[in-house]
């Protein structure tokens, strides 16, 4: 394997690794993080799982701890443009650099490694050698905490091999079921894997199969559970909302994130907050305040054009679906909705239509630049269960362009379906 003399040789060897696809498991990576001195254990982590709202509870909690004064590191995934992205310190990405030095240190620790040890590195994935690099990178860097967003599931995902101080688990829907399992159950277990001995759980799940597995995992594990709406509340205000927790009461918050669903994200990061601080950690009102007015996070119900009115949101299951046509209903003014979709093939794609198309005027299905995604003859049928008016364009800067140029003054595009579809838009988007 060729050295690593260049930012585009890490991304391309990077990239190299998908042909090992997801490969559940959490051997590799213990072996990985072994060779490189454990640097996940330099650090004490908040672990965020769940279905939909994971990259917005990370995005929140980062922004408030780093408003108090805190150096934090923050993995997400998958990126929208570019792979740097996903690893951030106080909302600054990685540089170029830094993940060409760290690709070509971790490449050649597995190169020289015994080989015994090298038998079970021969092909690690690339989220696996991701994570990898985000926990090098963090205790480098010597951050205070670090915000980690679980992968796939939980109990075997690459991330769990950190001690989290608290997990959260935003909440349960049905997805990736050839991995996790079938029914809300099976998944729900996936995700518990990530509550450990003694530690401590907070879930927005409003689902009893759900909760009942979290409850019994906790029991089993001695450790803590606290639910929206028994331990803490919000309650919606004129353009903000207030919190209640244990023992924190705070009045007139505002969040600088659209939609409503969203405040219950904030409340999940506000609570796991509120159970650090005073502990390693001291968290003020104000630090609070200012980390919900200044979070960032782009591609979620993200408005990047008023006319014509354009979103972009990575809904890409019937959940998160429903969550954007609510939204799209209830906080915007148009007169005709129109649609740009791209979708993965091992979504489920029809549920994913019975949702949002009904409340299109028109849908544009497109197909992004990735092996997963769903082609036209898969989305085709789906879309026409549902849909009004269906155009096919396999391109995605030509079907987003069609969007455009069919719009009124009044009438609102919305490009959803993955990350990949709604990255490649904003790259467009950059490059005009």
């Amino acid at each position: 394997m060729p050295a690593i003399s260049s930012y585009p040789d890490a991304i391309n060897y990077l990239y190299s690794l998908e042909r090992f696809g997801i490969r559940m498991g959490l051997k590799r990576i213990k072996t990985l993080l072994k060779l490189l001195k454990d640097p996940h254990k330099k650090f004490p982590v908040i672990h965020i799982a769940g279905t939909n709202g994971k990259g917005s509870t990370s995005a929140i909690i980062a922004s408030i701890l780093h408003e108090a004064g805190y150096k934090v590191g923050l993995y997400t995934s998958p990126h929208l443009v570019r792979f740097n992205e996903r690893i951030k310190i106080n909302g600054e990405e990685i540089s170029d650099e830094r993940i060409e030095e760290l690709v070509s240190k971790i490449k050649e620790k597995i190169e020289s490694s015994p080989s015994s040890v090298k038998s079970i590195l021969a092909s690690p994935t690339f989220f696996e050698f991701t994570t990898t690099l985000a926990f090098l990178y963090f205790a480098e860097r010597m951050v205070d905490i670090a915000v980690v967003e679980a992968g796939l599931g939980g109990r075997l995902d690459a991330t769990n091999v950190c001690a989290p101080i608290v997990s959260i688990i935003t909440n349960i829907a049905r997805e990736h079921e050839d991995i996790l399992g079938k029914g809300i159950e099976n998944i729900a277990a996936e995700k518990a894997g990530i509550i450990k001995r003694g530690g401590v759980l907070v879930t927005a799940s409003r689902d009893k199969r759900a909760l009942q597995v979290f409850q019994d995992t906790c029991s089993k594990r001695e450790a803590k559970i606290y639910q929206l709406g028994m331990d803490f509340k919000i309650r919606r205000s004129r353009g903000g909302f207030s919190f209640e927790g244990m023992k924190w009461h705070l009045k007139n918050l505002r969040l600088n994130l659209a939609g409503r669903f969203q405040y219950v994200n904030a409340s999940l990061s506000l609570f796991g907050l509120e159970i650090i601080d005073g502990n390693r950690f001291k968290i003020t009102e104000g630090a609070v305040k200012k980390g919900l007015e200044n979070v960032r996070l782009r591609g979620r119900l993200d408005v990047i054009s008023r006319r014509p009115l354009v979103i972009l949101d990575c809904a890409h299951n019937p959940s998160g679906a429903k969550i954007l046509r609510d939204s799209i209903l209830k906080e915007f003014n148009y007169k005709r909705l129109i649609l740009v979709v791209g979708i993965m093939a091992d979504k489920d794609i029809k549920g994913f239509f019975s949702y949002l198309a009904p409340a299109a005027d028109m849908v544009i299905l497109t197909v992004p630049h990735t092996p997963r995604a769903a082609n036209i003859d898969i989305l085709l049928p789906a879309a026409k269960s549902f849909a009004k008016n269906i155009i096919v364009s396999k391109d995605v800067k030509k079907a987003y362009s069609m969007a455009k140029s069919m719009t009124g003054g009044d009438d609102l595009v919305c490009v959803t379906g993955s990350f990949h579809t709604v990255g490649e838009v904003m790259n467009i988007c950059q490059q005009e």
